[in-house]
């Protein structure tokens, strides 16, 4: 798809966007992932922002947050929603794997509503991994995917295992075996 049906794509998806935030407020949504001052955050997928946005109020000024999507578009609607904002802890990066951020120096990585349209969804989770700490977690909500699919599609595809539910939110930490051993790029 072209730039052109990229964006058009992206602002149909914008505007169901903002009504999914008015039912469920991605701050109601943030409150069971535990998110706390000065954690290092990743929303890969962020879309138009509104996680990215409240992730960064929630995480404060000694916080930072990654929003990250492969579409130009988003990445300048975050930037600029954030600017507004006075997000000064939030950074956007354009890119649809590598995130170029340093190894396990990220707390908790938000994978919202867009496991189901990943390409190489194993390619993004090792990606995840390589940069989540060792205790950090995975949090996944996707609601094109049924609970089951999530569990196995996520845990099936990378080095993560299920960890726990909170309604339609699933973490996943990393499985045992990837803690001692780099992650492949």
């Amino acid at each position: 798809m072209g730039t052109m049906g990229s964006n058009i794509g992206f602002s149909f998806m914008s505007a169901f966007f903002k009504l999914r935030d008015l039912i469920r407020p991605p701050a109601e949504v943030l409150q069971d992932v535990g998110l706390k001052p000065g954690m290092q955050v990743l929303d890969f997928g962020c879309g138009p922002g509104s996680f990215a946005l409240e992730a960064a109020k929630r995480v404060g000024p000694s916080g930072r947050v990654y929003a990250v999507d492969r579409l130009a578009l988003a990445v300048e609607r975050v930037c600029r929603k954030g600017s507004r904002q006075g997000l000064a802890n939030l950074e956007a990066i354009q890119t649809d794997g590598a995130t170029g951020l340093e190894d396990e120096s990220i707390d908790l990585v938000l994978l919202f509503d867009i496991f189901h349209s990943l390409d190489h969804p194993e390619r993004i989770l090792e990606e995840i991994c390589r940069v989540l700490k060792p205790t950090g977690g995975l949090w996944v909500s996707d609601h094109h995917l049924k609970a089951d699919e999530i569990g196995s599609g996520v845990g099936g595809a990378g080095p993560v295992v299920f960890s726990e539910r909170r309604g339609d939110l699933f973490r996943f930490d990393k499985a045992a075996d990837t803690l001692s051993r780099p992650m492949s790029t």
